[in-house]
């Protein structure tokens, strides 16, 4: 199958070099006229405007910014879409991928949406995460031709949207971890402390966080939270409230422990206070939702 990247950012780019590095027959384009040299050093060749690229394309990856983006390029060469499979890789909303699926259905095309868990330094690589939705059959064919962009390529469900949907419900959990970690050496910078030595204690501290975690994700499964056997949500209460103490003498500001201070109020006034830690996921549930045992 030939291959198009219709969009050459950081991320097009990437993909379009690694696809072409792996041998595969294909072009790429972008909407706006780039000086690309090294591009096509590495052997990707530029095509013309999306009719051309269509048209020398069996399978079409779409790397634009936003679905809006890829609305306003490819509604003018709707015809020429039938019989293409286009893989939808811009960041955006679940509904906004339910709603391309359904404009590129009925133009005879099919969709895989893509969410790209990773930078463009990591196309390739094992540290790489692209999730599909889409039709299962679709998905194990395009496979071969896709894998130049790394072994970690998982299929997530049939249902548009569900790839976006993991896609940014990852992303919370990579941007609180990073933004905690961020506030943490914030506090250890103001309470005088050498933050390289900071930074090797706390990644040393990985592991038994990774541990509570997958406990978390058992009792979360199961709908319901063990009676503390290590360490109470009333014990993780109080100590928390001392870290916040500190922070707040050394002058470090502190909103990301301020919102877990009342997650796990919240959780205490729930009746979970005599529950290990993962009881805390019920304090960021949708109101109304039940309180799991």
């Amino acid at each position: 199958m030939r291959i198009a990247v219709i969009g050459l950012g950081n991320m097009g780019q990437a993909l379009a070099r690694t696809l072409a590095a792996g041998g595969r027959d294909g072009v790429a384009w972008n909407r706006t006229p780039r000086d690309l040299p090294d591009l096509v050093a590495a052997g990707v060749r530029i095509a013309p405007p999306p009719p051309g690229a269509l048209a020398r394309a069996d399978v079409v990856l779409l790397i634009s910014l936003s679905y809006d983006t890829t609305d306003a390029l490819l509604r003018p060469v709707a015809g020429k879409l039938k019989g293409k499979l286009l893989l939808q890789m811009c960041t955006g909303l679940p509904e906004e991928a339910r709603r391309f699926a359904a404009w590129a259905g009925a133009q005879d095309a099919e969709v895989l949406d893509v969410g790209i868990m990773g930078y463009p330094s990591d196309i390739g690589s094992e540290r790489m995460l692209l999730l599909f939705d889409g039709d299962k059959a679709m998905f194990d064919k395009v496979q071969p031709l896709l894998a130049p962009l790394g072994p970690r390529q998982r299929h997530v469900g049939r249902a548009p949207g569900l790839a976006k949907t993991y896609d940014n419900a990852i992303l919370a959990r990579n941007y609180a971890w990073m933004l905690s970690y961020l506030q943490s050496a914030a506090i250890a910078q103001a309470c005088g402390l050498d933050t390289t030595l900071f930074t090797e204690l706390a990644m040393d501290q990985l592991g038994p966080l990774y541990r509570n975690v997958d406990r978390a994700k058992q009792e979360i499964a199961a709908g319901g939270f063990r009676p503390a056997t290590q360490a109470s949500l009333a014990v993780h209460h109080k100590a928390l409230g001392i870290v916040q103490q500190m922070a707040q003498q050394a002058g470090a500001r502190t909103p990301i422990l301020a919102e877990a201070l009342a997650a796990m109020e919240r959780a205490i006034a729930a009746g979970h206070g005599d529950r290990e830690i993962a009881a805390c996921f019920t304090a960021f549930l949708p109101t109304g939702t039940p309180s799991a045992a």
